[in-house]
């Protein structure tokens, strides 16, 4: 699980007294809440680490399994060109990411092929990219992190809502919006 909220982050929201008493309960709402959003937004909220992923080759962008993209250590495609057994390094001056998009599309996690580059080379699973994902406790957009601290404050407060079965019966209206706005949609 990630540390991108922690008991004494949760703290000044529950009242400090409350959360010395309960700081082990208050880490398990934490965590609770936290596959509750990874449920209902079809992302991880893991810090931001190292991933090694391979993809399908053959179009002109990927997308990886833990966006936000903060880096990319190194992308490559196989068999370039065409019969050759040698992988093709990518450089960075060939492609762009949607890490710097403004949010426009809450970094959906692409790489996109530019600079004249027909599209990823090789086959199926050829394509592989090493890059660092995820938020860190300064990149986590503020309405998420919020969101994430009120359904643990609202689940604190009244702990029947914390044991239901439907999801939208766990979160408030209002939070379910929210976390609305950050569900990972893949449109090729």
């Amino acid at each position: 699980m990630a540390d991108l909220l922690t008991p004494a982050e949760v703290a000044p929201f529950l009242g400090t007294e409350a959360v010395k008493g309960d700081a082990g309960f208050v880490d398990v709402l934490i965590k609770a809440a936290q596959e509750l959003i990874e449920q209902i937004t079809n992302r991880n909220l893991d810090a931001a680490t190292t991933y090694t992923e391979y993809h399908d080759a053959g179009d002109t962008h990927i997308y990886v399994d833990r966006p936000p993209i903060v880096s990319i250590t190194n992308l490559y495609d196989g068999a370039w060109p065409k019969g050759s057994d040698a992988a093709r390094e990518i450089t960075s001056s060939d492609y762009v990411t949607d890490s710097d998009d403004q949010c426009h599309n809450y970094r959906q996690g692409k790489i996109e092929l530019c600079n004249e580059e027909g599209g990823f080379g090789g086959a199926r699973l050829d394509a592989k990219v090493v890059y660092i994902g995820g938020w860190t406790k300064a990149t986590l957009p503020a309405d998420l992190r919020q969101a994430w601290v009120e359904l643990v404050c609202y689940w604190y407060n009244a702990p029947e809502r914390f044991h239901t079965a439907n999801a939208e019966d766990q979160v408030p209206a209002g939070l379910y919006n929210v976390l609305r706005r950050y569900v990972l949609r893949r449109n090729a």
